[in-house]
């Protein structure tokens, strides 16, 4: 403690010296970064993700020792730097999925992003609450043709069913 050069006060209040000492605030509570990310995925199809993730600072000691070295003074940049380390690592993981992959299996996609970037949280003092995949979208309609054979099929069903009762009409 003696080392960090800072004194840590949390849940209380301190006496500080005026012109000798400074008092000054890290949040402790949850925030939220947006991400939005354009990637290729395995079989080369480009898809745009976007999702949120919800961090805070950790609530034990190094944690927040961390936090303070890193953010003490410049707060607002927190988002930011989530922001590129879980776009960073978005992009890793979905360059080895397939958009079918990407589709069926969303928690698989936030576990692995999850997970890799737990150590670079740590060492920045951060954890995160949850991550949130909203939206996956391609420009190329790739998403949208692998759902038409289910839909056809669907379609001719209610067809050949209304016709069936018409028939019997």
């Amino acid at each position: 403690m003696d080392s960090l050069g800072f004194k840590i006060v949390t849940g209380k209040g301190t006496a500080t010296l005026p012109g000798f000492q400074v008092a000054r605030r890290l949040r402790l509570d949850s925030r939220a970064a947006n991400l939005e990310v354009n990637c290729v995925t395995q079989q080369g199809i480009p898809v745009k993700v976007r999702g949120v993730v919800i961090y805070k600072v950790g609530d034990d000691f190094v944690s927040i020792a961390n936090a303070a070295r890193r953010f003490l003074e410049q707060q607002d940049s927190m988002n930011d730097a989530i922001h590129e380390l879980f776009t960073g690592h978005l992009r890793s993981i979905i360059g080895n999925l397939t958009v079918e992959d990407l589709i069926l299996n969303r928690e698989r996609l936030t576990s692995e992003t999850r997970s890799s970037a737990a150590d670079e949280m740590s060492k920045l003092g951060l954890v995160v609450d949850s991550l949130q995949i909203q939206e996956i979208d391609d420009e190329t309609g790739y998403i949208v043709n692998l759902g038409r054979p289910h839909a056809a099929k669907v379609a001719s069903a209610a067809r050949i069913a209304e016709a069936e009762r018409n028939q019997e009409a």
